[in-house]
């Protein structure tokens, strides 16, 4: 419930901001009202990203923990339950200090600061919420394979210490190729996106 939530509030905190664009006099996307609601705009998001990080490692690890004889990572995983809860309580206070703070100022267009000979030629909240959606699917995938790499290494340095290496090293050989089947995934949307090409560009 906790990760769900935690999800679920990614495009809910990104439709908030992408409706209080017309209140932000020169801001032309998202990146407008990050610059109005700065420096705790930036923070939020960046702790709502990493929240997810966190929690869907912790449910990864319980994961595995059930399916492992003994539950070996059952005292780890409530002492990292309890470490990660304040999170949300500092995500909530920032979501308060950010939409909070906002104020209808004049922010400079974000193509001010991105200029069309940039390496994202553009805006990259523009890039990928108008121009080239299905690079949200793509961030998506290859997050998420990055993820579970990353989990699967924390997972086998943890097994070692408990000595259950060999009974997850197969459920760490699911895990790399959900990641290596994620990756394909961003990999064809990525394709899709650049055969189709920029919206509004014919």
């Amino acid at each position: 419930m906790t990760l769900g939530t935690r999800v679920l509030a990614i495009p809910l905190f990104f439709v908030t901001v992408i409706s209080l664009i017309p209140s932000v006099p020169g801001a032309m996307c998202e990146f407008g009202v990050f610059q109005a609601g700065a420096p705790f705009s930036w923070a939020d998001l960046g702790l709502k990203l990493f929240t997810i990080f966190a929690f869907g490692g912790w449910l990864f690890f319980d994961v595995i923990n059930r399916k492992l004889r003994n539950s070996p990572f059952l005292g780890s995983l409530s002492s990292g339950f309890i470490l990660l809860m304040p999170l949300l309580f500092i995500d909530a206070g920032l979501d308060i200090a950010f939409f909070g703070s906002l104020k209808p100022l004049v922010v400079p267009c974000c193509m001010v600061i991105y200029s069309p000979t940039s390496l994202f030629s553009g805006c990259p909240f523009c890039l990928v919420t108008y121009k080239m959606p299905l690079l949200m699917g793509v961030i998506s995938s290859f997050a998420l394979a990055l993820a579970l790499i990353v989990w699967s290494f924390l997972l086998k340095r943890h097994s070692s210490s408990v000595g259950v290496q060999e009974e997850s090293s197969s459920m760490l050989t699911k895990a790399l190729k959900a990641s290596i089947a994620l990756a394909t995934i961003g990999i064809i949307l990525l394709v899709i996106q650049f055969a189709l090409g920029p919206l509004g560009t014919g």
